[in-house]
């Protein structure tokens, strides 16, 4: 062990250089120069009736920092159906690198297999952009599922790539039937037609089988299963000179052992190990035929390694290795669950053992469910898909999360990197196609503009805020960096001299900088395995049936007696409000003066207009009044200096800030601007409201569809429970608690995906019992 722990810890040196003069390792840092980034969409379920909606979940991440994307703001999504076809698409905004969509099942969607496709354009730069691709079903019936045909689906890869006669090679095997499901099966070698090895694949289907082929000799695998059904698979391509690699992990070591035919014996190899942008090399020299080295796991990258072995500049042997991860796969904790009393539903405590701070969603459906897509998980997606071809990356995620190391290793090898050949392939990625972030507005003004005319002002929205332009005669704007939401109202309006309001004649248009060219054979994500797996068969009556009227509720909590009563909106209006009338605007015309004679300190003067209480309450030191106008929240509100009060509907004062947290911890006063007249003659309005067409989705709250009946077999098939897709906790308080509606089913199960503050993964089921 001593001459073990000498090499580590030369080896340990000698990578910390860069080889400045292998050409390889050159074109590969520059193709890695322009950071990269990767989407994952977490949906709630993937199989659905007509009238349901599927919901979703999108994590961004950094690839730099394996972390939340914080500057990604435009995302596309697109549905196609089964033949390639385009159905729609829409910009999805995220924020702190999440964000949230959904999808309602129409009668557009007939049944069959769909699409979703998820972009940035930024994504356009690269020969291998990082798209998220991922498919669901809109189902009317379930059929028992067929046997598949008695078949057997034979993949052999080399660790080496290509067998090398008369050195010691590994060779991994997926047995597989029909329906791309792996086979646990006996597996014999044959040399010339007779048996020399026996061994046997895992539940995935995969086995390692390691020989040294002879010069002269045939050989093939005969796959054998437990009921007798047997096939064979010739082993070709087996060539005469080259070098071969086993890799083994031992303890807290990876050890190599590479061997070369003569004719390589002496030569000057470099070793090379990369996660895209990140890597390590070393030169080595084959000597008497074979190489063994030793390296520590740490000095690896977190995840998955591409190792190649590099001779005069070009990759001769590609073998890939997952180091593996601190992602969470199982739930470590303990969960509650409480009637809420005089209502028809639960509350789920989950009560974390570790403390974290955690951003996850979970799907809660029926324990019997069958429409829930396991394979497409976040520890996959990021840990795999931006690393692999297409083909490598659709073996890794129909394997089991909870496969051993032995069997993904097994996976590694047969697995191909999606970077190697390209990077001789193609230049270096240019920047050609910039991350785009929210929209430009562009506002005319169609109309004379008169001398007292100073002041054009926006009212924010959710996701803009306020602003203030000075005209200066000018009637065009330009506007940067805006999130324009579907169906949501813009409000502008004109500031005069006397500080008057008034509604401008305006076109207000907006166009996303968003190119597609990627084109997708959605062929090759059509895998059998997706095939509903469930021993019952329902027919298209008996669904229809529990999913009539399928319409969504005011309320996520529902009823299940017979007799449901619609609950009544109530809006509540904290504080005092006040309608502004003519005799209110005779006594104190300005907003400021009514404001001070209702207890207030106000500075309005020279453009500046603030509201103080006279005594402090926020815990940040400041005692500033929060102002709402029209719903928005203000923070910049100097435009109310010396507005007359007639510009205002009426005004509400929340002293006590209660209701608006931290934002009104020294009070609130709410305006509503005038929509009435005054005066008898004045008909003036003082906004102009336009409506918001091809902007961002909007975010909508999950509602549950309206099943009728809980307790049938349908409901626990394909029914839903509950969506919540922005789970956030923190490391203070590792807890997280939400309410659902009582189905009184027995069982079900939480889905969750999602990533902490650091980088971690999270992906794994809770079963939970629903009654004790």
């Amino acid at each position: 062990m001593k001459n073990l722990f000498t090499l580590v810890l030369s080896i340990s040196f000698v990578f910390l250089a860069y080889t400045q003069e292998n050409s390889y390792i050159k074109k590969h840092q520059a193709y890695f120069e322009i950071p990269r980034e990767s989407l994952f969409i977490h949906l709630n379920k993937s199989k659905l009736v007509k009238q349901e909606s599927l919901w979703l979940k999108g994590y961004a991440i950094n690839r730099q920092t394996d972390k939340l994307h914080q500057n990604l703001r435009n995302v596309n999504l697109a549905i196609y159906n089964y033949r390639g076809e385009l159905l729609n698409s829409e910009m999805l905004l995220a924020n702190e690198g999440v964000f949230l969509g959904q999808i309602k099942i129409d009668s557009t969607y007939q049944p069959g297999k769909y699409f979703l496709k998820a972009m940035t354009n930024y994504m356009n730069n690269f020969k291998e952009p990082d798209v998220f691709i991922e498919s669901f079903e809109v189902i009317d019936k379930i059929d028992k599922p067929e046997l598949p045909k008695q078949k057997l689906i034979i993949k052999t890869k080399p660790e080496n790539q290509h067998l090398i006669y008369d050195l010691n090679n590994n060779l991994g095997i997926r047995i597989s039937n029909s329906n791309g499901i792996g086979l646990k099966t006996s597996i014999e070698l044959l040399e010339n037609n007779k048996v020399v090895k026996k061994i046997k694949s895992s539940k995935n289907g995969l086995a390692l089988l390691n020989f040294r082929p002879q010069q002269g000799k045939k050989y093939k695998i005969r796959a054998t299963t437990a009921g007798g059904y047997s096939e064979d698979h010739l082993i070709s391509d087996i060539r005469l000179s080259g070098i071969s690699l086993q890799l083994n992990k031992v303890k807290d070591y990876l050890l190599f052992n590479i061997e070369a035919t003569k004719d390589l014996n002496e030569e000057n190899f470099t070793l090379f190990i990369h996660q895209e942008e990140k890597f390590l090399s070393k030169k080595i020299k084959l000597e008497k035929l074979n190489k063994s080295l030793a390296i520590s796991i740490d000095q690896l990258f977190e995840g998955l390694n591409t190792i190649l072995i590099l001779k005069e500049g070009q990759p001769v042997l590609e073998r890939l290795f997952f180091n593996q991860t601190s992602d969470v796969k199982k739930f470590n904790g303990n969960y509650t669950i409480n009637q809420i009393k005089n209502t028809d539903s639960i509350q789920v405590s989950l009560n974390f053992n570790e403390k974290a701070n955690l951003q996850l969603s979970a799907s809660i459906l029926p324990k019997d469910q069958i429409t829930y897509n396991t394979n497409n998980s976040i520890i996959k997606n990021f840990r795999f898909r931006p690393y692999l071809t297409t083909e490598s990356y659709l073996l890794i995620k129909t394997l089991d999360q909870s496969i051993s190391i032995k069997e993904l290793d097994i996976a590694m090898i047969m697995s191909e990197s999606r970077y190697t050949k390209n990077i001789l392939k193609y230049q270096r990625p240019k920047l050609n196609y910039k991350r785009q972030n929210g929209v430009k507005q562009t506002l005319n003004i169609n109309q004379k503009l008169k001398p007292n005319d100073i002041l054009l002002l926006g009212i924010g929205t959710r996701f803009n805020k306020e602003f203030t332009e000075y005209l200066n005669d000018r009637r065009k704007f330009e506007f940067e960096n805006r999130y324009p939401i579907n169906s949501e109202i813009q409000k502008f309006a004109i500031i005069t001299k006397q500080r008057n309001f008034k509604a401008p004649k305006i076109k207000l248009n907006h166009k996303f900088n968003f190119q597609d060219h990627l084109d997708v054979d959605f062929s090759k994500y059509v895998t059998e395995q997706e095939k509903i797996d469930s021993e019952t068969a329902l027919s298209s009556s008996r669904i229809v049936a529990n999913f009539t009227n399928t319409n969504q509720l005011d309320e996520v909590l529902i009823s299940t007696s017979k007799n449901r009563e619609k609950k009544k909106e109530i809006k509540l209006t904290r504080g005092d409000k006040e309608e502004i009338t003519e005799d209110e605007v005779k006594r104190f015309f300005k907003l400021s003066v009514y404001l001070r004679y209702k207890g207030f300190k106000v500075l309005d003067q020279q453009g500046t207009f603030s509201v103080q209480t006279f005594s402090q309450r926020s815990i940040s030191g400041s005692n500033e009044v929060a102002i709402i106008l029209d719903g928005a929240r203000l923070t910049d509100t100097s435009f109310l200096s010396n507005v007359p009060l007639n510009q205002f509907e009426s005004v509400t004062i929340n002293k006590s800030g209660f209701g608006e947290g931290l934002f009104g911890a020294n009070g609130v006063i709410k305006l509503e601007s005038r929509k009435t007249a005054i005066y008898g003659d004045d008909k003036d309005q003082l906004f102009t409201s336009i409506k918001i067409e091809d902007g961002f989705a909007p975010i909508k709250k999950f509602k549950n569809p309206n099943y009728t009946f809980y307790n049938t077999l349908a409901f626990k098939n394909l029914g839903t429970i509950a969506w919540f897709p922005n789970l956030i906790m923190k490391s203070e308080n590792p807890k997280l608690s939400f309410k659902m509606v009582d189905t009184r089913l027995k069982s079900a199960v939480i889905f969750i995906e999602g990533i902490s503050k650091n980088g971690q993964l999270h992906s794994y089921k809770i079963p939970i019992k629903l009654t004790k």
